[in-house]
């Protein structure tokens, strides 16, 4: 190994914004779990994941190793950073749209639906006389035409 490689970790210098920004992005999204609907157990498991990446990236600093190949290491910590944070979207989206399908459903349980005769002029149920005062003859009516 060269000096330059023992004194400076020139890899972080030119990788480490983007490795960094990547696991903040991850760090946010693991922080919107629990909004979409998701577990603690859930956090939980992607919080031990983002630990994870963080001792890679400390072992790779802190490791005795030429900058090409710790160079390497960022990159292959980043894209794999990028995609558990993809996954992780698409577990949030999914969440989420089960939340909002779930809210939708249990908005329609508290109406009631009311299947049999309307009054045509009111729209309400009924079974001869209707509430706006209209007779409603209307099985008479079929029985006649045919």
């Amino acid at each position: 190994m060269n000096v330059a490689d023992r004194q400076a970790d020139i890899a972080w210098l030119a990788e480490g914004d983007m490795v960094s920004g990547q696991m903040e992005r991850f760090r946010r999204n693991i922080d919107r779990i629990l909004l979409s609907g998701g577990t603690p157990a859930d956090k939980e498991r992607w919080t031990e994941y983002y630990h994870v990446y963080q001792c890679a990236i400390k072992a790779t600093k802190d490791a005795y190793m030429p900058n090409a190949q710790r160079k390497k290491e960022y990159l292959r910590i980043y894209e794999d950073v990028a995609r558990q944070n993809e996954i992780l979207v698409g577990y949030l989206a999914k969440r989420q749209n089960a939340t909002a399908t779930s809210t939708l459903l249990n908005a329609t349980d508290n109406r009631t639906l009311h299947k049999g005769r309307h009054c045509p002029q009111c729209h309400e149920p009924v079974a001869g006389i209707t509430p706006c005062g209209a007779w409603l003859a209307i099985g008479r009516q079929r029985k006649r035409r045919r």
